[in-house]
């Protein structure tokens, strides 16, 4: 009996040390993070840092499989929110490891706002759980929620359960919206709107997809698969209605009236024991000359066994592959504690030829080994990249039109006092003789797009122009492969019109400055978009304005003799003096066009001495 007793104690004993391991399948580890196999819980490891307000690495994050599916958890006041929606500033991060959890401290200071997520692991997963020290803000009830972000294309395809209730993740936005009126908005980032509701006092709300108490994404996928449950309502909304680059986002409101833990969220990544992430070969995708070092860079989970050897196959004719050398793999070390590296050294390969490296099975695409194997990969960006970002010209490619002449209304003063999107900024002096919101002529001629958006920014044009005559001054490539007019502003992209093209693109720039010069006395900071909802503009950038200049007499959307209400021109920031930029256009102009004389027909134009 004794034995027996004895017996069902080891058992009892065992089972709650199982229990209790199992109980907390994630670990704290020294990087400050949950980590087990094949998933990581982050907690707020990577910050917003409010300058375009929409990192997408930032706050709660679950990278999963090796690949970051969810991001952006913390308290939102939008069920979807977009890039310059206000977030939560994190003014307190404690990382208590006696207690095993993370939490961290949120703050809306504008709204006398503040919360606490606490994060720890339990069971197969992670307890997420709100905290407040006083009542959501009678301003903030139904907005105020916990959020967490996943991504749409990682999805597509996908389907999700919501109270065992089966669905499809759609792969293109086709569920209901709500018009609101603007009162009811809470202020986006210095004031703007990403939304044009066409002077009629609105803005666009997310329905949700779906409302439970448990939704689990992807269920047929252990890559993918995360369960989110709570005992307060939990939805699903796809953030693709109000911005392309929206995710799909699981939210939970605060309950209004209620203090301590308000909310609590159990999150269930798929974890897998077994997994190991197959190794990334890192090399040369446009290939090697035969002289030149050739080493691959691979990394691996930190849980994978080096390979001692790798295998360098050539690529042969008839489509068979020989190995070329068998080359030794040697440790690099570990790196943020995260991804073990070896490198694999087969600079021995000089014949030229068509090559790829295996490693522990995986095997990379082919690559080439030639003496010219750099001469032509500077023609994307002068054939292609500079012609389809040259502002004020319709650019043509085969059947293709990459974008009419935009920006033909250019351009406003700047109001004064002002400080907008992407750090534009405007004093109490125009520093010009124009009065704010007075057109400042011909300015629509010349310039480039800036990156990511289509700005003209002073920087990106002069030092592309100065580039650009240095290139010309030292090797005069005379690749001509681009139609380019100014006088009807039109460009043909694989269409030879036999003046070099570097040349034309330094004309290009170069009229941008010099209307600058003679309109402005110098060249302003930026000529950029007038609000938000222009500056995310995804379309042609010919249909950002009505090419109209702009009246304020005129009501808005009136158009009248030539002239139009709508206050779509793009604005010109002079806040900033001009002599540096005055030397730097001396500079350029001085050994661009200086240097081409005899090459560039200059159809009559005239330039600043």
């Amino acid at each position: 009996m004794k034995s027996k007793q004895l017996s069902l104690l080891f058992l009892v004993t065992a089972s709650a040390v199982a229990v209790g391991s199992y109980a907390q399948s994630f670990k704290l580890n020294n990087l400050e993070y949950f980590e087990e196999r094949g998933a990581n819980v982050l907690v707020y490891s990577n910050i917003y840092n409010g300058g375009f307000c929409d990192e997408k690495l930032a706050g709660i994050e679950i990278v999963q499989r090796g690949e970051r599916i969810a991001t952006g958890g913390g308290i939102r006041f939008m069920n979807t929110p977009e890039q310059w929606d206000i977030y939560g500033k994190m003014t307190n991060r404690t990382v208590n490891r006696d207690e095993n959890y993370i939490e961290v401290e949120l703050t809306y200071q504008d709204y006398d706002f503040t919360s606490r997520i606490r994060v720890q692991p339990k069971d197969k997963g992670c307890v997420m759980q709100v905290f407040l020290d006083k009542p959501v803000p009678e301003n903030l009830v139904g907005k105020a929620g916990m959020n967490l972000e996943f991504f749409p294309a990682s999805y597509f395809g996908k389907n999700y359960l919501v109270d065992g209730a089966a669905r499809i993740l759609p792969k293109y936005p086709q569920h209901d919206t709500q018009v609101r009126p603007v009162s009811e908005k809470i202020p986006q980032y210095y004031g703007e709107s990403t939304f044009d509701d066409r002077g009629r006092g609105e803005f666009l709300v997310p329905l949700a997809l779906s409302t439970g108490h448990q939704i689990v994404l992807a269920p047929e996928d252990n890559a993918l698969r995360v369960a989110v449950k709570s005992d307060l309502e939990v939805s699903l909304y796809d953030g693709r209605h109000l911005a392309q680059n929206g995710t799909f986002v699981v939210r939970s409101l605060l309950p209004k009236n209620k203090t301590g833990k308000v909310l609590e969220w159990y999150v269930e990544p798929d974890v897998d024991q077994q997994w190991i992430r197959k190794p990334n070969i890192g090399f040369s995708q446009i290939g090697y000359t035969p002289a030149q070092k050739k080493v691959a860079v691979v990394e691996l989970d930190r849980n994978d066994t080096p390979a001692s050897t790798a295998k360098i196959l050539r690529v042969n004719p008839d489509g068979s592959k020989s190995v070329a050398m068998e080359a030794n793999v040697e440790p690099w070390g570990v790196f943020y504690n995260r991804y073990n590296y070896v490198t694999i050294d087969f600079s021995k390969i000089k014949e030229p030829g068509l090559y790829s490296i295996e490693y522990a099975g995986v095997e990379t695409n082919a690559f080439p080994i030639d003496k010219n194997v750099y001469s032509d990969k500077w023609h994307a960006s002068m054939d292609i990249s500079l012609v389809v970002n040259m502002d004020h010209m319709e650019v043509n490619e085969a059947y293709r039109i990459w974008h009419g002449r935009a920006n033909m209304d250019d351009a406003l003063q700047a109001p004064l006092n002002v400080k907008l999107h992407d750090g534009y900024s405007m004093g109490n002096t125009t520093n010009t003789k124009y009065q704010p919101l007075e057109h400042i002529p011909g300015l629509a001629v010349g310039g480039w797009y800036d990156a990511g958006d289509f700005d003209i920014q002073a920087n990106s044009v002069v030092n592309t122009v100065q580039d650009l005559s240095s290139l010309w001054r030292l090797f005069k490539p005379m690749r001509d492969q681009t139609f380019i007019d100014e006088d009807t502003k039109y460009a043909d992209i694989h269409r030879p019109d036999g003046i070099p093209d570097v040349v034309q693109q330094i004309m290009h720039g170069t009229l941008n400055i010099n209307a600058q010069i003679e309109n402005i006395g110098f060249v302003a900071n930026v000529i950029g978009q007038p609000d938000m909802h222009h500056y995310h503009h995804l379309g042609d950038a010919m249909t950002l304005t009505d090419g109209l200049i702009y009246d304020p007499s005129l009501e808005l959307y009136q158009v009248k003799d030539g002239r139009s209400g709508t206050p779509d021109d793009r604005m010109v920031f002079t806040s900033r003096g001009g002599c540096r930029q005055r030397h730097v256009f001396n500079s350029c102009f001085g050994i661009g066009l200086s240097s081409t004389e005899g090459i560039l027909p200059t159809r009559g134009r005239t330039f600043p001495e």
